[in-house]
């Protein structure tokens, strides 16, 4: 699947992009993605490859843009005991995690809302 274009021209900037993947094959829901994207640019210094007798190097600053995606929500269970995640609506654990356990967590049906149970 692919998510909707976006622009990574501008510097600075943080969105979220959503992507809806197909259907479970037991109730038909979509699930839905969300990951953060940020864009950064970063110097580097380069250096011109060596020539012949010529010990000098020649060197320049290039520019470089940096996309960052990440998942948008990430679950971190810092509890002794495991934690089952639902999406509000639904009878299945979204995420399971184990104690000191993380994960990133996607929403198991897109057309719900986007609210969580422990």
């Amino acid at each position: 699947q692919q998510s909707r274009k976006f622009n990574f021209n501008p510097l600075g900037v943080e969105e979220v992009i959503d992507v809806n993947m197909g259907s479970s094959k037991s109730s038909g829901s979509r699930k839905l993605y969300k990951f953060g994207v940020s864009i950064e640019q970063k110097a580097a210094v380069y250096f011109e490859p060596l020539r012949t007798l010529d010990l000098t190097r020649q060197q320049s600053l290039v520019y470089s843009h940096l996309i960052t995606v990440s998942p948008r929500y990430v679950m971190v269970n810092h509890l002794r005991s495991s934690l089952r995640i639902f999406q509000d609506g639904t009878d299945f654990a979204a995420t399971v995690l184990s104690p000191c356990e993380k994960a990133e967590f996607h929403w198991p049906d897109s057309s719900l809302k986007k609210m969580i149970r422990l």
